[in-house]
């Protein structure tokens, strides 16, 4: 009776029912071991095809990204952008067309600069993880140990040097962040192609300009272990004391230093990581042999105080050409320290190295050359009406000139880095002379010079990046000078500072 009593029921009921007595009646049907099999299935798409479409799509450095937000909060915004890829071109186009840069030094403002887009991403991870010795217990050090991006990034050089010059960190040795907008951290591809716009990068002064020298042959040679220092002549005490970290220390290891590329390609080509290309050429014993080549040239060369040693100005002047080069010469100058922080010498001693610069290649000043030679400001395109769309952005400015005067700059790009903070370590013979208070005093009255008007060397193509407040929360060995840490930060804002000269001009 029951049986027909149902199935009467089922036979008289509604042939439409509702969505809740369908689902209803089906899981009647389903058994423990069914839902089981279901719930594995599913498990199992998901960890397969979602999870790993996901991290394509995000790329696996979101989470540490997001774990950086967290922590160290973006400061207020500020206008963006920096240095945008061009479209249409590679890393390697410039190092045989040196007259189409990669990255523009002023970019269209649509360009996505948050540290999620894909020109930023290479930010996001860390630069340094296939470097040689990365994963030595004495050795681990992340990019993102010393800096951590955020939005915007800084829309031309001057308002990056200030934003380097006035960052800081939160916390001691904690990741570097310029003040109010960002900088980027190139991977080393793309500081290979920074340093191919330029026939050489030459730095002048003491012993914290070889040191920063020194940590841009690491990212050059992707070398965390002895990449600043000529490792290819190192005996067994020498590969014990000058590894990774204490490659800076002054005592063990100052005259093991990188000084030139040249030096690294002649005895240890196969760790330069820039492009490279080999010809034959005739040694020094008169004999025919294979020499590796490449568009980067970096060189240091000591000029520790004033007044000027004879010999340290000869050997300079013979780093410059006779005639002018294809590209342009970059120079990246300090000094401070040798002379007590002496405002006057250091001006002296800045004369004199200009003056020797354009004593030795006159084609880098302009008021030597004929009126028709010099450069002439880029035209500006014709008044558009509010429909047309379809015309370039006005040039920009050049550098720091507001009026956009190109014509009457100097064609040398030069950047004067001051001394960093001083450590506890410091000897209290030198507090009064080098300590905090002077080192303040001497990077402010340093940026006056450079960039007050009226001033002696306001308007000669000479830009300023200061350091104390970078440094003053980090680790100095002997109170003077940083660690491999602090100086890839030094070296990475060197490579900004590249990054945004606007070779075109030359």
């Amino acid at each position: 009776m029951y049986d027909n009593k149902f199935h009467s029921r089922r036979r008289v009921s509604r042939p439409r029912r509702t969505v809740a007595r369908y689902f209803q009646s089906i899981s009647k049907q389903w058994t423990i071991r069914n839902l089981t099999i279901a719930i594995a299935i599913s498990t199992l798409v998901v960890c397969s095809v979602v999870v790993p479409l996901l991290n394509v799509i995000f790329a696996p450095s979101w989470l540490s990204w997001l774990e950086s937000r967290a922590k160290y909060p973006p400061p207020p915004r500020c206008q963006a952008l920096a240095l945008a890829p061009q479209q249409q071109s590679s890393p390697t186009d410039h190092i045989t067309n040196t007259s189409v840069p990669l990255y523009h030094a002023f970019p269209p403002t649509t360009l996505d600069d948050s540290p999620l887009s894909a020109y930023r991403r290479p930010d996001t991870v860390d630069t340094f993880a296939n470097y040689t010795y990365r994963t030595h217990p004495s050795c681990s050090l992340s990019s993102l140990d010393l800096h951590r991006p955020f939005s915007p990034l800084c829309p031309d050089t001057a308002s990056f040097l200030n934003a380097f010059s006035g960052g800081g960190r939160i916390g001691f040795d904690a990741p570097f962040m310029p003040r109010e907008c960002d900088m980027r951290w190139y991977t080393t591809l793309e500081t290979c192609e920074i340093f191919s716009r330029f026939e050489k990068v030459i730095f002048v002064g003491d012993s914290m300009m070889r040191h920063v020298v020194g940590a841009l042959n690491v990212l050059l040679r992707e070398d965390l272990g002895y990449g600043a220092v000529t490792g290819w002549n190192f005996d067994d005490e020498e590969t014990e004391k000058c590894f990774c970290m204490h490659q800076m220390d002054v005592k063990a290891c100052s005259v093991q230093g990188v000084y030139r590329t040249s030096d690294v390609l002649k005895h240890d080509p196969d760790s330069f990581k820039c492009p490279t290309s080999t010809r034959k050429a005739k040694g020094e014993d008169g004999q025919t042999e294979l020499v590796t080549t490449s568009p980067v040239n970096l060189i240091i060369e000591l000029m520790l105080k004033f007044p000027h040693d004879p010999t340290e100005v000869k050997r300079f002047k013979e780093l410059l050409p006779k005639t002018r080069p294809t590209r342009p010469i970059a120079f990246v100058l300090g000094h401070g320290l040798w002379n007590d922080l002496d405002l006057q010498a250091t001006v002296n001693w800045l004369n004199g190295v200009l003056n020797a610069i354009y004593e030795e290649a006159p084609y880098l000043n302009l008021d030597t050359l004929p009126r028709e030679a010099q450069p002439q400001p880029q035209p500006q395109p014709p008044a558009s009406s509010a429909k047309d769309t379809n015309l370039s952005p006005p040039a920009p400015p050049r550098r720091n000139d507001p009026k956009q005067n190109t014509s009457s700059m100097p064609l040398a790009h030069i950047l004067f880095i001051t001394p960093n903070a001083a450590g506890p370590l410091k000897p209290d013979a030198w507090i009064q002379s080098q300590g905090d208070k002077a080192l303040q005093l001497f990077e402010k009255s340093v940026h006056n010079l450079i960039h007050r008007r009226g001033e002696m060397f306001y308007g000669r193509g000479i830009e300023h990046m200061g350091t104390w407040n970078m440094s003053i929360q980090m680790e100095k060995w002997d109170g003077v000078h940083l660690d491999l840490r602090g100086n890839l930060i030094k070296a990475m804002g060197v490579v900004n500072w590249l990054g945004g000269v606007e070779v075109e001009m030359w």
